[in-house]
Formats: structure tokens, C-alpha cells, sequence
């Protein structure tokens, strides 16, 4: 059913509803090892579903009763849901045993901050101390002493399953158990040492792909690293470049002939905010914010190694995008080049206040809503408009379809008038015709 067969939504300013929705933040330090019993699945699973679905995410709002100051700060949990081939269901999981996660476990006390805010309580203006010290005896800055929190992806490929957080190393899993491996960095071959949150599959070829992002202090450039891979983790090609401006690398898209990242104007690495950062009067996610004086660009740059130096950019209104949807792109018989893709795109207002303690920016004041976008090499220009309503996120396709046409992509969505949150409908929208589908969830 669609949504003229719901009309029951929860009111932005329905307390009780968002007291219970925050309750899914709860810390959930338990780890769980068992078979679903029957009499609790409703209905009958399809007997073609089976597999494993695994998902990851912050499993803690404290440590050691020291709250966090958002979600993000808080360690992975990663979560195993797997079907057999006569209907039953197992579910397991597990934290991952990062060296700070194992740390701070054995010490029994926060030790790390956490690049949302979140800082020990031990030695208050440490951190402004040492800051002063630096710049007064003219020393290099102190590594910032982030957790690395691997809390934000986890998928499998070539026998490895790889918990990420885009800031640092990716975490190796055993697929069937979920205990930690360790650190991967595949023999060195990872050089930045991180792992964007999100990968793309180029099933024409069957590889993965995947992005690495490493910020750097105005004026210098960031780094970009990106790698294709086979079946076997080995290491088909690779690109790196160093591009001023490009500091942030969440997602990005996948065409047969090239590599698409946005250029956010929403993190700066100005060097007056990195001392504030330094001195701990604010975090990285704390100053996720539009920084009028930086640019909002698409970078294009070709996969043929022999055309990688061929990079494009091209100015596009001030968004910030955590997720794209779908990519293809578009030849005409006169030659015309032109790669259309959409996106979930968030407004100049937006920032990561972590709005009634249910989601984890304002989207309520800021929401994302789907934007398609045209960029043209040929003219050398790009346009983007909105094709949606809904304020929504996490905009997902086929993974077989990266870079390929894709009429359907399927959103987490508030669809209520003139509501950001909270996040009740599923939309599928068609991106050619713009007709949609939706589901709504009440809630309980």
C-alpha cells in the first residue's frame, strides 16, 4: 500500500513519541549468540531469502558512565542476521576490538576523545596546554588522540567482512563469528591508512572500488587514494591525487569511465579552527558546518590511468552529501557526453546537532531531499534540481547497477508536510519519471 492508505504520522511535536524513539541510542553493552524460535516470526520467511545481513553501527551512548556527546562517538556494533535454506534465522553480535575499544575496556575508564565532542574527563585544558606549548617552542602539532570508533560500515568481499570509519584503519571480522581479526591495511597497499565509509561494485568488471580521504591544513591539498580490486583482494590499479580543497570523503559514485566525489563547502581545515580542534573547544563534527568561503564542486576524474592527470571540476550550488544514489552516464550520436546521477543533498543550514536525541543532524530544520544532477563534459557545466519532496536519507540502488541505468532507487524518508523527522516511510522513487511508491511505519 501507498501512502493514501496511511494517514497516521507522528507529530514533530509529539514528545512521548521521540522519548521512546531515542531509547534506540541506548547503550547495549550484552552480546548476543542465538537461534530465533519460531514462535517468534510472524509469517513465513521466503524460502529464496537466505544468506547473511550484516549491519554496523554505534552500540553505546557512555563509557564507564561518562556520556558521549552524539552517536557517532559511540564503538561499533556489529550485528549478523542470517537466513538457511530452511527458514530459520540466527542473530549474533559483537563489538569490534579496536586497540581503543580493547583499552579502554581493560583500564575501565574513557581514555580517548571522539571526533563528535565526546572528551575524557581526566586532565581538564590539557589539551589547550600542550596546544600553547606547541605554538609558543614552534613545534609540530600533537596527533590528535581520536578513537578510532569503526562504528560506520561493514561489508564483505574476497572472504574478509571489513568494518569502517572513514578517519581510520578498517577492521578485519571473521564472516561467521564476528571476532576481530585486527587492523587491515592489505600488506600496505591501503597508503592513507582509511577506508571511506562507502565502496562501490563495478560488476561489468567485477570489482570493487573503493576511496580513501586525507585532509590537509589550508593551504595544502588533501589526498585522495582510490583503488580497484579483484575477487581476491589483489590490487588491479590505483589513483592517487592531491587536490586543495577536497578534505572530506564520506561517498562517493562509480561510472564505467569515471570516479565522481563532491568537494564539500562544509569541513574546513583552516588552520585558525584546527587550533580551536587542537585546544579541545570543538571537534571536527562540532564545526561540520557551511563555510561560506569554500567551494562546492564535482570532481570528475577518468579511471583510465592513462587519463587520470584529466581531472575535472565543476561548481554546484552549496549542499553537502553524505549519500548518492544512482549514476550512468549519457552518450548522444553527436558525440555528447553527460553523466546524470542523484543524490541526497543537505542545505547551507544544516550541522550535526544531534536534534531530539533521535537523529544525528538537524534535519528537522535542514533535511536532505534528492537532487538530480547533469554535468555535461562536453559544454563543460553541471545543473542539479530537486525530484523529490520527502525530506530523506540513506538513498540506496541494486549494487549491480553502480554506474549503470537505474530507474528505482528506495529512501529513508519523513514524508509528512513540513516535518524533517522522524523517519517513518520507505520511498521508492522512480528518478526518470518521478512517480513514487511509499510505506509508512507508525511506530509503537
Amino acid at each position: 500500500p501507498g501512502f493514501a492508505e496511511h494517514s497516521m504520522a507522528a507529530s514533530i511535536d509529539d514528545t512521548e513519541f521521540f522519548r521512546k524513539a531515542a531509547l534506540a541510542w541506548k547503550s547495549q553493552w550484552e552480546e548476543f549468540d542465538f537461534w530465533v524460535e519460531p514462535a517468534q516470526i510472524e509469517g513465513q520467511i521466503p524460502r529464496e531469502l537466505h544468506g547473511t545481513f550484516f549491519r554496523n553501527g554505534p552500540g553505546n551512548n557512555e563509557v564507564y558512565g561518562v556520556p558521549l556527546m552524539h552517536p557517532i562517538d559511540g564503538d561499533g556494533l556489529v550485528c549478523a542476521v542470517t537466513f538457511t535454506k530452511d527458514g530459520r534465522v540466527h542473530f549474533r553480535s559483537r563489538y569490534t576490538r579496536t586497540k581503543n575499544f580493547v583499552e579502554e575496556q581493560r583500564e575501565a575508564k574513557m581514555i580517548y576523545r571522539g571526533q563528535m565532542g565526546t572528551n575524557p574527563p581526566s586532565l581538564p585544558g590539557a589539551d589547550a596546554v600542550r596546544t600553547v606549548a606547541n605554538l609558543v617552542t614552534r613545534r609540530p602539532p600533537a596527533k590528535l588522540n581520536y578513537k578510532n570508533a569503526s562504528n560506520t560500515n561493514v561489508f564483505y568481499w574476497g572472504g574478509k567482512l571489513l568494518s569502517l570509519w572513514e578517519s581510520g584503519v578498517p577492521y578485519n571480522l571473521d564472516p561467521h563469528t564476528l571476532e576481530t581479526v585486527g587492523p587491515e591495511t592489505f600488506n600496505g597497499r591501503l597508503k592513507l591508512r582509511k577506508m571511506a565509509a562507502h565502496f562501490r561494485y563495478d560488476a561489468l568488471r567485477n570489482r570493487l572500488v573503493t576511496l580513501s580521504v586525507a585532509p590537509a591544513l589550508e593551504p595544502a591539498p588533501g589526498t585522495v587514494h582510490l583503488i580497484e580490486w579483484d575477487q581476491s583482494w589483489n590490487l588491479l590499479q590505483e589513483q592517487t591525487h592531491q587536490i586543495a580543497g577536497l578534505n572530506y570523503g564520506h561517498d562517493f559514485l562509480l561510472s564505467p569511465n569515471y570516479y565522481i566525489l563532491h568537494m564539500t563547502p562544509f569541513v574546513s581545515t583552516a588552520k585558525s579552527l584546527a587550533i580551536k580542534i587542537m585546544m579541545g573547544i570543538t571537534s571536527p563534527g562540532e564545526s561540520m558546518r557551511y563555510h561560506p568561503e569554500l567551494p562546492s564542486r564535482l570532481l570528475v576524474i577518468p579511471r583510465d590511468p592513462a587519463k587520470s592527470h584529466l581531472i575535472r571540476q565543476f561548481e554546484v550550488p552549496p549542499v553537502h552529501i553524505f549519500h548518492f544514489a544512482t549514476c550512468h552516464e549519457e552518450r548522444s550520436a553527436d558525440g555528447e557526453e553527460v553523466i546524470v546521477f542523484t543524490a541526497a543533498c543537505l542545505g547551507t543550514g544544516f550541522n550535526m546537532t544531534f536534534e531530539k536525541e533521535v537523529w544525528l543532524s538537524n534535519a528537522n530544520e535542514e533535511p536532505a531531499r534528492m537532487f538530480e544532477f547533469k554535468v555535461d563534459l562536453t559544454r563543460d557545466r553541471a545543473h542539479c534540481k530537486q525530484i523529490d519532496r520527502a525530506s530523506v536519507e540513506f538513498p540506496t540502488i541494486h549494487p549491480d547497477l553502480d554506474g549503470l541505468p537505474c530507474k528505482n532507487t528506495y529512501m529513508m524518508a519523513c514524508d509528512t508536510e513540513g516535518q524533517g523527522l522522524p523517519y517513518q516511510h520507505v520511498v521508492k522513487l522512480d528518478v526518470t519519471s518521478l512517480k513514487r511508491q511509499g510505506w509508512l511505519n507508525p511506530g509503537g
